[in-house]
C-alpha cells in the first residue's frame, strides 16, 4: 500500500451500479478513499461539494454524459485528471476533449493492473 494514495479521493461516475460498484471497491480495497455517482448530474454535484483529485467517469450515461461532464469540469478546473471508460471505442490512447486538455481514455473491460498503473500515473503517484 502506497501512503501517497491514501489521503487521495476518487470520484467514479457510472450509470451501471454493478460496474460502478466495482469499481469503487476495488479502489477501495486497495488504498484510495472512494465516492460513487450514477450519472453526470450526480457527478457534478459531487464535484462541487468535494475535495476530488480524480474522476472516473463512463462516457454514455443519462441525463449528462462523460462528454458534457468533462466540459463542464473543465469550464471551472483545468488540472483535475479524467479517465473516461467505455465499452464503445477501439483505442484506448490519450484524447483531447477540447484540443488542449488532455484525458485519459480506457475500453471496458479494463485488466486490473493497467487500471491501477492508469490511476497512479494521473494521480502523479510512483
Amino acid at each position: 500500500m502506497n501512503d501517497k494514495l491514501i489521503e487521495k479521493t476518487i470520484l467514479v461516475i457510472d450509470d451501471e451500479d454493478i460496474i460502478r460498484s466495482n469499481i469503487a471497491e476495488s479502489l477501495r480495497f486497495d488504498y484510495l478513499t472512494v465516492l460513487e455517482a450514477r450519472d453526470g448530474v450526480d457527478g457534478y454535484n459531487q464535484f462541487t461539494n468535494h475535495s476530488i483529485d480524480l474522476i472516473i467517469s463512463d462516457i454514455n450515461m443519462p441525463n449528462m454524459n462523460g462528454w458534457e461532464l468533462c466540459q463542464k469540469i473543465r469550464a471551472v478546473n483545468l488540472d483535475i485528471p479524467i479517465i473516461l471508460i467505455s465499452g464503445h471505442f477501439d483505442t484506448d490512447e490519450p484524447i483531447c476533449v477540447d484540443n488542449s486538455i488532455q484525458i485519459i481514455h480506457l475500453i471496458k473491460p479494463i485488466p486490473r493492473k493497467k487500471f491501477k498503473e492508469t490511476i497512479a500515473r494521473a494521480l502523479a503517484v510512483e
